[in-house]
């Protein structure tokens, strides 16, 4: 009764091994339909850049276009206290604007 338990075992084992290459034998490869947009590539180095800049929490993220181009609004509630209003270009992943919002 043992060894058809461990017989049982082993086929069932024996054959996820060959689902498991199957299947990897059959993925696509990498395609280049799945990357980023390209208006989205430097959206990490506009968060860098506003991180080193202010440092603190990221209160509000929004797309902007204007004269064709496309920028990030943030706002950033620093760690000095203040509230902070940021825009970044993303074609370049750099700060473009920035100001000190009243705490009013």
């Amino acid at each position: 009764m043992k060894i058809l338990q461990l017989l049982a075992s082993m086929s069932v084992i024996a054959l996820a091994i060959t689902l498991t290459e199957a299947t990897a034998e059959e993925a696509p490869a990498a395609d280049a339909s799945f990357a980023l947009p390209q208006s989205k590539i430097n959206i990490a180095n506009c968060k860098n850049a506003i991180t080193k800049d202010h440092p603190g929490f990221i209160t509000r993220q929004q797309e902007l276009h204007r004269s064709g181009k496309a920028y990030f609004l943030y706002e950033v509630m620093g760690t000095d206290g203040f509230e902070w209003s940021l825009i970044c270009d993303i074609a370049t992943g750099k700060l473009t604007h920035e100001q000190k919002l009243d705490s009013e």
